[in-house]
């Protein structure tokens, strides 16, 4: 059951982090932000930790602690067990008495009496150490007990060696550890010496990390046959040299830890700026009275007195060893920070653990316990600047704790806790900084997209200047749909029911609701049709700040700039549902007519009050049918509104299978916008918020890897066929996936990981990251806010409503579109805009079941929509 427990195949697979245009300021600011985020996480987990796990109110949720309690005090029998051992073999006295003093001997011979050791170790008290790690339960020490427990154990290494691991230990009867053994089964119950971990651990395969070796004392040319020594004469100009790099934090910033919340400015002063220190080790390290620390400026702002095991050693950077370069290249092509090589006291430090019935259930390996047993030789270890986080986790690799280099490596620490992640990721952001993953995909994202065409600012500015249109479209009709748009001279799409009118004689009237007038319309006389736009479809404005119903009983629609369309005079416009489908202006005496002809608005006076109602933070507005010619060329975006939020995940993953159907059949590479419901008395700024890769990549995550498709309708499974046909995955290798998380439930974030890594590769050329989405979003909040100015300081005279993106800075996804000019301009390019015409506002006048107008009539119209530019 414990065959080849520490002998797992060591993982040497990562994939190359390349910052690429280093000359952008952009990718520079990305990539320091990446580096410093990847370097700094070690402070953060060890904070987090300890803040969750050792210093927790709630005394069962301090799992570290706990541990260390454990282990330090069945090694204190272990020790006493040692002691009994040797007294026996010296023919002396074994009762308790004699024991006790057997064993406060070696601790003031073996362990008060190192002077150059770890600072977080310095124990020059035997008594102190005696009383701590004889103590079952907590003592008042905190995180000073929980070094003092760990330090302990550390130094009980060599007896484990001596008197447990010895080839003729196990199998003579009166060998120290069957005395040991017998020794502890006599004064403990609970627990023994486990006789199938310490066999397992005297055979090792040929799988050892002792391959990965590359560090010695000293300079390079002297590492041929030197012994490892933290004492040795060749190591003291090493440590010199490193000591100058690692700057350790003040006794100030130690003592007075919340008054020093530091900020990515000055975070890499040191890697744990909050270590707790009790009064006694802060004496010991000044020499100096406790009080007479505080009262001295000199000594508080400076570095505390403290070695670290990582500056006596040095990197064999040229070495011959073939694992050693597999290591080195893989650290220095993932950003990995590297201290003094892969950890062996982690690796020994777990085996120790084990070997005393720790990370061990009913004889079987508890990999959840070995992810706490880990973590807490991380923080251990972290304090001491012994080892980097990535040094540790790849020892960890032997007993099964999975661990890839990268930007996930949070996930590797202590899997399936989301608190702890949540914690890391509170203190990465207190100090300025995120998790490496999120920085990586910002970085990674803004890489692929960088200069590509501005393409979300468009259609963001498309909306704040309500230019935009909205059409929902069903996931039937989507390839109809597009079919019409990419070619609508060859398409005959559309819901109107046919004329009912009487074309015999040649003639028809049809109702122009611009003018209010009947006009006679000659059969013979074709239209002239522009084989650019389809024919006009029902469609719906969109206010600026994003809060509109659409018209349509689908959830996923497209937008489209309105200037860029074929409008039809704009003669089909208006403030509500009008069942355009009738065409009840066909004809002279549809019954319809008199029912919908007042919702007619004119477009400049419909946009200026969707300007107006977002400026005053109006309820919803209920939506609204415009009739326009759409066209390939006036696609701004696709967008998404959910309105049962139990249905999220399957509308993402129908937006995502339109984005990929629209990007093969028109070539066209859309930003993809959710516009959010509002209830009434909402006052938000914006309900439009932008979907980022991560969300895409999580909802397909869910779906594919929870069974969740079989909850969703089956008509949404030809999406996800879609979707993996257009990126190439296979269904065959998520099943893979899905059959080891249902085999080993353990594995479900590692697995999860694997699955998003790849998708998050696949997909990155499409859609953005987080932090895009909030350059977007402010972008966004920005021209809002400058089209609400442009309206309060209109005066009905002139306006200029140029936008600042020219048709040279769009994307060639979008086409280059083609507007008219402006006609009526002043000499500082402003739009001179007359008021309404008389025969407008006599028009209106007749209106007299327009309550729109009546309500909104002293809205200020400050567009022309006939002469505006189409930027």
């Amino acid at each position: 059951m414990f065959l080849n427990f520490r002998d797992h195949p060591i993982n040497l697979n990562y994939e190359k982090i390349t910052f690429e245009k280093e000359n952008l300021k952009e990718v520079q600011q990305l990539k320091k932000s990446y580096t410093d985020s990847i370097k700094y996480l070690q402070g953060a987990v060890t904070y987090a930790a300890k803040k969750l796990y050792i210093e927790n109110t709630q005394a069962e949720k301090n799992i570290i602690l706990n541990f260390a309690q454990n282990v330090s005090y069945r090694y204190f029998i272990v020790l006493k067990g040692i002691a009994y051992y040797e007294l026996l073999k010296e023919h002396k006295n074994t009762d308790e008495y004699s024991v006790i003093e057997k064993v406060k001997k070696h601790l003031r011979t073996r362990f008060a009496s190192e002077q150059k050791d770890y600072w977080f170790g310095h124990l020059s008290d035997s008594e102190k150490l005696f009383r701590i790690i004889s103590n079952k339960s907590p003592t008042s020490e905190g995180v000073a007990e929980f070094r003092y427990r760990l330090f302990f154990v550390y130094k009980m290494m060599p007896f484990v060696e001596k008197y447990i691991l010895k080839k003729y230990s196990i199998f003579t009867l009166n060998s120290p550890y069957n005395v040991i053994r017998h020794y502890i089964k006599r004064n403990e119950t609970n627990w023994k010496i486990n006789k199938e971990c310490v066999k397992e651990l005297k055979r090792r395969s040929s799988q050892k990390k002792s391959k990965f070796v590359l560090y010695c004392p000293g300079t390079a040319n002297e590492l041929n046959s030197k012994e490892l020594r933290r004492d040795s004469d060749e190591n003291s100009q090493v440590y010199k040299d490193k000591l100058v790099k690692l700057r350790f934090p003040t006794y100030r910033q130690v003592i007075y830890p919340e008054a020093t919340n530091r900020k990515s400015s000055d975070i890499k002063d040191f890697m744990f700026n909050k270590v707790n220190f009790s009064q006694e080790e802060i004496q010991e390290m000044t020499k100096r009275n406790y009080r007479s620390v505080l009262a001295d400026d000199s000594i508080l702002d400076s570095a505390i007195n403290a070695q670290s095991g990582a500056t006596t050693y040095d990197y064999i950077e040229d070495t011959q060893n073939i694992e050693a370069r597999k290591f080195l290249t893989l650290s220095n092509e993932t950003f990995m920070p590297r201290l003094s090589g892969i950890s062996g006291t982690m690796d020994y430090s777990i085996s120790m653990a084990c070997i005393v019935g720790l990370g061990i259930d009913n004889n079987k390996i508890d990999f959840n316990y070995l992810h706490v047993i880990k973590l807490a030789y991380i923080v251990w270890m972290t304090q001491a600047n012994d080892h980097s986080l990535h040094e540790m986790l790849f020892s960890a690799l032997s007993y099964g704790l999975n661990y890839q280099a990268g930007p996930n490596i949070i996930n590797y620490i202590l899997p399936n806790n989301e608190e702890f992640k949540q914690k890391v990721r509170e203190v990465m952001e207190n100090n300025g900084l995120k998790l490496p993953i999120d920085h990586y995909n910002d970085y990674c994202i803004f890489i692929k997209n960088y200069n590509k065409d501005r393409k979300y600012e468009y259609a963001l500015e498309t909306i704040s200047s309500c230019r935009a249109t909205g059409r929902m479209v069903s996931l039937n009709n989507l390839k109809a749909e597009v079919k019409n748009i990419k070619d609508p001279a060859s398409s005959n799409y559309g819901s109107y029911q046919p004329d009912k009118v009487d074309k015999s004689n040649g003639t028809y009237q049809i109702y122009n609701l611009k003018t209010g007038l009947l006009e006679i319309k000659d059969v013979s006389k074709k239209p002239k049709i522009d084989k650019k736009f389809t024919k006009k479809l029902a469609t719906t404005i969109v206010r600026p700040d994003g809060n509109i119903n659409f018209y349509g009983s689908q959830n996923v629609g497209l937008l489209f700039n309105i200037l860029s369309l074929n409008t039809k005079e704009y003669r089909y416009v208006f403030s509500t549902g009008v069942q355009s489908n009738l065409k009840w202006w066909v004809g002279e005496n549809d019954i319809n007519r008199e029912r919908y002809e007042n919702y007619f608005i004119d477009i400049n006076f419909f946009r200026s009050l969707l300007i107006y109602k977002s400026m005053i933070k109006d309820d919803i507005d209920k939506l609204n049918e415009s009739l326009f010619g759409l066209s390939k060329e006036a696609l701004v975006a696709l967008f998404i509104q959910i309105k049962d939020p139990a249905k999220k995940d399957q509308e993402i993953l129908l937006l995502t299978c339109f984005y990929y159907y629209i990007k093969k059949e028109l070539n066209i590479s859309l930003p993809i916008l959710e516009f959010k419901l509002s209830n009434p008395g909402d006052k938000k700024v914006s309900y439009i918020n932008i979907i980022s890769i991560n969300d895409i990549v999580n909802t397909l995550a869910r779906i594919l890897l929870d069974d969740g498709y079989l909850n969703i309708p089956k008509n949404l499974n030809q999406c996800i066929t879609l979707i993996l046909n257009e990126l190439k995955v296979s269904f065959t290798w998520i099943e893979k996936i899905k059959k080891v998380i249902k085999i080993n439930k353990d594995q479900k974030i590692i697995c999860e990981d694997i699955f998003k890594r790849k998708f998050l590769k696949l997909m990155q050329d499409d859609f953005i990251s987080e932090l895009q989405v909030e350059n977007n979003l402010n972008f966004y909040l920005a021209k809002l806010e400058e089209m609400y100015r442009k309206y309060n300081l209109s005066n009905g005279s002139q306006i200029s409503l140029n936008s600042s993106i020219t048709n040279s800075s769009m994307s060639s996804s979008i086409t280059e579109i083609a507007g008219s000019q402006v006609i009526n301009t002043n000499s500082n390019g402003g739009m001179s805009l007359p008021p309404p015409p008389p025969p407008l506002l006599d028009f209106y006048k007749k209106k007299k079941g327009n309550r729109l107008l009546e309500k909104f009539k002293h809205v200020k119209i400050i567009f022309d929509s006939e002469s505006e530019i189409v930027s």
